[in-house]
């Protein structure tokens, strides 16, 4: 039996969106020692970590929904910029917590 390029590819967006809602959602980092000192940074700080976890959300349901809509197989790439920089956003703010903990 062949298998078309065509469907190869629709075999593997298929398994790879099953395999990205299969995993489990981030652990909770523990709490930065700089949202005592402030509550606006915590609520900053939760904001981006809710951000990213519906960041997370979208991706996955976009590259269920490429699969079942041709016409929105470029959008996935989008998608995954956004999460990538939402992560980046996490990232950066953490360090910046720290370097912040290491002047208080």
């Amino acid at each position: 039996m062949k298998i078309s390029k065509r469907q190869l590819r629709s075999i593997i967006k298929e398994e790879k969106a099953k395999l990205l809602s299969e995993q489990p959602e981030q652990p909770e980092q523990p709490e930065h020692e700089m949202y005592a000192a402030d509550q606006e940074l915590r609520k900053l700080g939760q904001a981006i970590e809710d951000l990213a976890g519906l960041a997370n959300k979208v991706a996955v349901r976009m590259n269920k929904m490429s699969m079942k809509y041709g016409e929105l197989s470029a959008v996935p790439t989008y998608t995954k910029r956004v999460t990538n920089t939402v992560e980046e956003v996490s990232t950066r703010f953490s360090t910046a917590l720290s370097e912040m903990l290491k002047e208080y």
